[in-house]
């Protein structure tokens, strides 16, 4: 392999709760595909990023998602959805980049969905739930630097929450008291609001595994009525914080992502995705 493929390749490494995702991206054809991915519960994750800029040493730079607050001078990060304490310290000494998971999304936009929109506002729902804002001249330079993630999944619903009805209802059918917004807009989040039972709740977190809630969108039919408060109240809670935290009076364009979309497609479920899509449409906050 030559110098200029080498300076032409990142490793991007997507850490998360249920899956553990590798890609590699070409700068030059600004295409991406998944190396090999791995389930986190198999992974030793610190020995693992101890050694990754070994075992992957002809990529040019090695970027590391990792769901938590990364905007600190510690060493450590707790990543809720792992429940494990990931050290940064030696990871960043051979020269790995450690980001917010969200900043992985963007790499792996295939195409941008509205040309006219300045800003993109990624929202990624799996195990939790991420956002990350987009300058749209991040897609010419793929300069990490012009994307802003947000920890919107573990701030308070009871400060900032709009729709108190909805997390009584998923705490009720969850038997949890949901204190964050992680806890709401899940994939946890959402098949607890259609009495689909989580196996578990640990910080804050909701889960179900894939396999029973993929039988159950194939088996059940999901409460329109329910869908729509679901998707509304999401709506209305990401722009209010939206609203707090970004810049006014742009356009915003929406991408939806994750597992939950992923289950709903895989599974068929058009209609939903067509209510998702058509409820984040490009707007202009103010």
């Amino acid at each position: 392999m030559n110098k200029a493929e080498d300076h032409d390749k990142y490793l991007l490494i997507d850490i998360g709760g249920t899956h553990i995702d590798l890609f590699e991206f070409s700068l030059s054809s600004k295409t991406h595909f998944l190396i090999k991915r791995l389930l986190s519960k198999n992974i030793a994750i610190n020995e693992f990023l101890k050694n990754v800029h070994k075992d992957f040493s002809n990529y040019q730079k090695i970027i590391v998602g990792i769901p938590g607050d990364v905007n600190s001078d510690k060493d450590e990060i707790y990543c809720a959805p792992l429940e494990k304490k990931i050290n940064i310290e030696i990871p960043i000494k051979n020269k790995i980049v450690i980001v917010n998971d969200m900043i992985i999304q963007a790499y792996l936009v295939k195409k941008i969905p509205n040309e006219k929109f300045k800003k993109l506002v990624i929202i990624n729902i799996g195990t939790s739930i991420g956002i990350c804002i987009v300058d749209k001249k991040f897609f010419n330079s793929y300069d990490f630097s012009l994307i802003k993630s947000y920890e919107f999944a573990h701030e308070k619903i009871q400060s900032l929450g709009n729709n108190r009805k909805l997390y009584d209802l998923i705490s009720l059918n969850s038997e949890f008291h949901c204190e964050k917004f992680c806890s709401i807009y899940s994939v946890g989040g959402f098949a607890s609001m259609h009495r689909c039972k989580p196996y578990s709740t640990e910080h804050g977190i909701i889960r179900v595994s894939k396999e029973i809630f993929n039988k159950f969108l194939s088996e059940k039919f999901l409460d329109n009525e329910l869908t729509n408060i679901w998707i509304s109240s999401l709506k209305s809670d990401i722009f209010t914080y939206l609203k707090l935290n970004s810049q006014l009076g742009i356009k915003y364009s929406f991408l939806l992502r994750g597992g939950l979309i992923d289950a709903l497609n895989e599974n068929s479920k058009k209609e939903i995705l067509s209510k998702f899509n058509s409820s984040f449409k490009s707007v202009k906050l103010s």
